[in-house]
């Protein structure tokens, strides 16, 4: 009976720490039920070609977390090479992408508004061949 009571109040712990994370502290805004509204609509127009050589393939939300699956045209060890010939390491590309990824989000009104309400939006690249290049979280965005 005392592991029942104990699994029970710790399940209610795990629930209301998920739910509080879904809310501004400061307005008190859903950004779960915001993060689902945006993957909503993007799924509707799925896959996306978003430039010549990345196609958004997926949204998912996790909490108030959107998070975007794109695929590059290149596979990998096309990738690799081209790295290689331009003398870029994979680390300088990895944090080219955070760079170009935060710039993306925080410059879209509603998604940057998103950010600073509480939500987050995490954009993961792969390769044409399914290997994964790098993941670029924003969880926060200047000012205007």
């Amino acid at each position: 009976m005392k592991l029942l009571v104990a699994v029970s109040a710790f399940a209610a712990m795990t629930v209301r720490s998920t739910a509080d994370e879904c809310f501004s502290p400061a307005t008190r805004y859903n950004v779960c039920e915001a993060a689902a509204k945006f993957q909503q609509e993007l799924a509707k127009s799925l896959p996306m070609q978003v430039s010549n050589n990345v196609t958004i393939q997926s949204a998912l939300v996790i909490g108030p977390r959107l998070s975007i699956n794109a695929i590059w045209t290149l596979s990998n060890a096309e990738l690799t090479g081209m790295l290689q010939a331009g003398g870029v390491t994979k680390a300088q590309i990895i944090e080219k992408l955070g760079a170009q990824t935060k710039s993306l989000v925080c410059g879209q009104p509603a998604t940057g508004a998103f950010v600073r309400l509480g939500g987050e939006v995490q954009w993961n690249y792969r390769t044409s061949d399914a290997v994964p290049v790098a993941s670029a979280l924003v969880d926060d965005c200047p000012r205007p």
